[in-house]
């Protein structure tokens, strides 16, 4: 290649890079769509069918017709940034101009692409008709008190002011709450509804699918956090903020599990139990028999559930509703990570590679394979028919459990030494993900393809994976990603 020719594709590779823009364009509009904290809007625009609300989260997108959200547009889809200042939008086309913190972008709806370094075009902003002083007295959802002059307040009398507004031809007013997000106000029957989406936070430390419901903890790197629960069936979003909630120990969060009647949540300093038919929390700590404070691990067990935290193992019995710790003298005292279980014996991942435990039996003893591969620190594990895949310290190790022999993926030179947190085995396909971005074995190759935010990541930094069919959920500290990733054919399966 001409050096000349290469010096400005280098600069323009670099560029997206550093902007977090899509890059490579071999994917199809939807393979990735990322939800992140939209609770802050700064505009509103209106389309032909849609209406369209620019938040620090990215776009988002209403269908008035069917009265439910579209996928939101986000860097993922190749927005420059996810930080909207200005919105417009032309009402017959539904062409979106938008200004960012890096730069205008313009986005052709007939292509699905973005294009950059656009002008904005000021004379397309709609000006509201209508300012909060305006509004009758409205009737809010969810237990919020309407105030004159246009502010929320709830049940805590935390107050979400509205600070944007577009009215309609039908007598309806769209909104943006400040810290609350996008609400519809309709003006006839003195309503109005407040149209959560997204979680509550965006930085995701841990996720869960359970079925149609999926459960999101924010406060990632030990931060404080938030619960939020999307029911997928219903298209709707709730938060459950812990200092509001009675019987949650804990705002700052460290695993999560759930079996046919509760979520289980951990925490720095407990458990804390959602009951799925009430939604009532309870907490358990130190004094209710757990061994250890920070809870890292869960795994329910029939009628059990095991409790990993810094000190070791403790087990709840659901039946009598007691706690009892688990540990031989040398597992007491140990961090425990992670958890998988198969034909009556509990594995446990810890600073030192993997013990198992025999149910009914009170020694723990160290998994050793063949190799002595399983070492270090082990913060994943999933147990697949008679294969044990785990990630730490080391890498990736599969371990065959029936006869003891293992493979191992060097850390160094498979995941260019990146840190290895989450481990998902979804269809036969392992996918890892850490400090680095997010590997995905292609086992006809034997190698290990890796996501960056050049793919459609929102970030490189992956916290937690969960599988759902043809797509994988991945939480990260800007928020989580839904990626469509069951196409052979496509670039990123032919290396």
């Amino acid at each position: 290649m001409n050096r000349l020719l290469a010096i400005p594709l280098i600069l323009m590779l670099t560029a997206a890079s550093l902007f977090g823009q899509r890059l490579y364009r071999f994917y199809d509009p939807g393979d990735w769509v990322t939800y992140t904290n939209t609770r802050y809007v700064t505009s509103i625009a209106r389309g032909f069918f849609t209406v369209y609300f620019g938040t620090n989260g990215g776009i988002l997108r209403y269908d008035m017709n069917a009265e439910k959200w579209l996928a939101p547009l986000t860097v993922s889809d190749g927005l420059p940034d996810n930080r909207i200042r200005r919105l417009a939008v032309d009402r017959m086309t539904d062409e979106i101009w938008v200004e960012t913190a890096r730069g205008g972008s313009y986005f052709n709806p007939t292509w699905d692409e973005w294009r950059d370094n656009q002008t904005f075009p000021s004379e397309k902003v709609p000006q509201s008709s209508i300012q909060p002083n305006d509004l009758p007295m409205l009737f809010p959802s969810d237990n919020f008190s309407f105030m004159p002059g246009g502010t929320l307040v709830d049940r805590n009398l935390m107050e979400y002011p509205i600070t944007q507004m577009l009215r309609d031809d039908n007598e309806v007013v769209w909104m943006g709450l400040w810290g609350l997000g996008a609400a519809k106000g309709d003006l006839r029957r003195d309503d109005l509804k407040i149209l959560r989406f997204g979680p509550y936070d965006a930085d995701i430390a841990f996720l869960d699918r359970d079925g149609e419901d999926f459960w999101f903890l924010g406060g990632s790197d030990g931060l404080p956090g938030t619960i939020t629960h999307f029911d997928r069936s219903a298209d709707h979003w709730q938060y459950f903020e812990p200092m509001r909630e009675a019987g949650i120990v804990s705002d700052r969060f460290s695993a999560i599990a759930h079996d046919e009647k509760n979520v289980w949540i951990g925490t720095d300093m407990g458990l804390v139990r959602l009951d799925k038919r009430n939604g009532s929390f309870r907490s358990y700590t130190q004094f209710e028999g757990i061994y250890g404070e920070q809870v890292n691990a869960l795994l329910p067990i029939k009628n059990n559930l095991l409790i990993g935290t810094d000190q070791g193992v403790s087990v709840l019995d659901l039946a009598r509703d007691s706690i009892y710790a688990a540990n031989s003298p040398n597992m007491r005292g140990r961090p425990v990570y992670a958890f998988a279980f198969r034909d009556r014996i509990i594995y446990a991942g810890t600073p030192y590679g993997v013990f198992t435990l025999e149910l009914g039996a009170s020694q723990w003893r160290r998994l050793a394979p063949t190799s002595p591969d399983l070492r270090g620190a082990i913060y994943g594990m999933q147990i697949v028919d008679s294969l044990l895949y785990t990630a730490g310290d080391d890498g990736v190790v599969v371990v065959n459990l029936n006869d003891n022999s293992d493979k191992l993926y060097d850390r160094n030179t498979k995941f260019r030494n990146a840190e290895l947190k989450t481990l998902l085995v979804h269809q036969g396909v392992i996918w890892v993900g850490g400090s680095g971005g997010l590997f995905r074995l292609n086992k006809r190759t034997g190698n290990w393809y890796r996501y960056t935010t050049n793919d459609g990541l929102v970030s490189q930094r992956i916290s937690a994976l969960a599988g759902d069919g043809d797509y994988v959920w991945i939480g990260t500290d800007q928020g989580v990603t839904r990626f469509f990733w069951k196409v052979f054919n496509r670039s990123d399966w032919l290396e």
